[in-house]
């Protein structure tokens, strides 16, 4: 992965790594068919869901990446954090590709969508797909509990449409969720730093 740097910007600050947030569902295998259907879900889902389709336009060909997804989580150790902590290894390693992969899986899963397209926003943010990205990213910000990193997208989205005043929003709203839980405390601090660049910039 590449170092951020200040002179990147808001949008490398807040996209420079995955949410180290664990989803609800903790998969540590997954067969073949394991992850077959979990694609299929997505697919299913891509009917009706804009998310869904996000995520797979992310994933490219799908045949292609049940064998190469397949042979990665069968031959990763188990994880307390199952295929999240993979795709967090995958990702750090500098291989944003396979962690796609089993970040589009997880999101086809029971539990997992929330954890999967957050984690997929991130990255198609870091990839400057800000249409994927605003579609992923609003899968969280409608959920009843908001992840104040999804906020913080919500607002990079908005900086890049030109819309400063409501990138500066939502970067605040990161802020103000962030602040009232320990666990959030990175989550906090990019926020803080996405503003302060903004205002800089």
């Amino acid at each position: 992965m590449k170092p951020v740097s200040a002179a990147d910007g808001p949008r490398a600050e807040v996209s420079a790594a995955l949410p180290a947030v664990p989803p609800s569902v903790s998969v540590d295998r997954a067969t073949r068919e394991d992850v077959a259907s979990s694609l299929a879900a997505l697919r299913h889902d891509a009917k009706h869901d804009a998310a869904a389709r996000a995520a797979l336009a992310m994933l490219g060909d799908e045949t292609e990446a049940i064998d190469r997804i397949s042979a990665i989580v069968g031959a990763a150790s188990a994880d307390e954090n199952g295929l999240y902590g993979l795709a967090l290894r995958l990702d750090g390693d500098g291989d944003t590709a396979d962690a796609t992969g089993v970040l589009c899986v997880l999101a086809g899963m029971p539990g997992g969508a929330a954890a999967g397209l957050l984690a997929l926003a991130v990255l198609a943010t870091r990839a400057a797909r800000m249409d994927l990205a605003a579609a992923l990213v609003a899968a969280n910000i409608d959920s009843e509990e908001r992840h104040p990193r999804a906020c913080s997208l919500a607002g990079i989205v908005e900086l890049a449409q030109g819309n400063r005043s409501a990138a500066q929003a939502w970067l605040a709203s990161a802020s103000r969720i962030a602040r009232r839980r320990p666990e959030f405390r990175p989550e906090l601090q990019l926020a803080q730093r996405a503003l302060l660049l903004m205002h800089l910039g």
